[in-house]
C-alpha cells in the first residue's frame, strides 16, 4: 500500500465526529483541625469562621491547624448528581441531568 493510499483511509474534516470526552467525577472530603485559645470574654469564636476565615486563622492569624485528606473516591456520574443534590447543587454545574446523565452545552 503506498503512502498515499494509507492517508485516503483517513477522515478528514466532518466527515467522522470525534466521541466527547466524558469528564472523571470524584468526592474529596477534607478535615480541617484548628487548635485556638479563647479567652472568655471572647465572641469570635473559630466555629463560627467561613473557610477564608479559617485559612487566614491558620495561616497568618492566632491559630495552629493541620488539613488532611480524609477520602478521595471516584463517583459514577448518577452518584455525582445525588451528591450535588445533597449539597443542594444543581446538578447542570457539572453538566448532569438529575439522574446523572450528560447534558450538552447550547
Amino acid at each position: 500500500m503506498s503512502k498515499a493510499d494509507k492517508n485516503a483511509e483517513i477522515p478528514v474534516g466532518d466527515e467522522q465526529e470525534t466521541p466527547k470526552e466524558q469528564p472523571t467525577y470524584y468526592r474529596t472530603v477534607f478535615k480541617v483541625e484548628v487548635l485556638s485559645e479563647h479567652w472568655a470574654d471572647e465572641k469570635d469564636w473559630i466555629s463560627n469562621y467561613d473557610l477564608e476565615q479559617i485559612n487566614y486563622a491558620i495561616t497568618e492569624g492566632h491559630c495552629s491547624g493541620l488539613v488532611t485528606v480524609e477520602s478521595e473516591l471516584e463517583v459514577t456520574p448518577k452518584q455525582m448528581a445525588q451528591l450535588l443534590k445533597a449539597q443542594d447543587s444543581d446538578t447542570s454545574f457539572f453538566m448532569l441531568d438529575e439522574q446523572g446523565n450528560s447534558i450538552e452545552e447550547e
